[in-house]
């Protein structure tokens, strides 16, 4: 019998970390997204990473501070004048690391910081049909708000490499956070 893992680490992935989280792969995001994420980190984007401690991935979480814009999806947050919600943009744990606490882990540390910052509300969109990430996420205080919308989505192949994008239904979730 083997010995288990012991639990990754979670922490935010920096500017200086950035280049050498995605050569290793600990971050790991589409092509076109990475591009821009230089720029971003730090800013209106924020990674959390969890990372075995032999530097292996567990799992990311990407998070955008700015929220949003769109009006349909505010009035479904109940969100009033100002930015008061965080996106939690998108989460992975892979396969073999699933079902081990990793993913709670990961939106424990956003929603940590989101206080720290001063939000109310975080929200995420998941695939109708995810139900082991709905029942996660739901499991963890989100609750639906209703709104539906179709969304292209990025799909990872066994070999790590991305796709085309594919138009998904997303709902939409969101969870009230404690006194900020």
């Amino acid at each position: 019998m083997s010995t288990p893992e012991p639990f990754p680490t979670i922490r935010s992935v920096t500017p200086d970390s950035l280049e050498a989280d995605l050569a290793t792969g600990i971050v790991t995001v589409h092509p076109d997204i990475a591009k821009g994420l230089h720029e971003a980190i730090g800013g209106d984007i924020d990674f959390f990473v969890a990372e075995s401690g032999e530097g292996k991935a567990r799992g990311q979480v990407g998070v955008n501070w700015a929220g949003t814009t769109n009006p349909e999806t505010r009035a479904a947050l109940g969100l009033g004048k100002g930015n008061t919600a965080a996106n939690i943009a998108f989460m992975e744990v892979p396969e073999g690391h699933r079902r081990r606490g990793i993913a709670r882990a990961l939106l424990q540390a956003v929603e940590t910081e989101a206080v720290s910052r001063g939000y109310r509300k975080v929200f995420l969109s998941v695939a109708v049909g995810n139900t082991v990430a709905r029942a996660l996420y739901t499991s963890d205080g989100f609750v639906d708000t209703g709104l539906r919308r179709e969304t292209p989505q990025f799909e990872r192949s066994p070999d790590g490499t991305y796709g085309k994008p594919v138009r998904k239904k997303m709902d939409y979730l969101v969870k009230e956070l404690g006194d900020s």
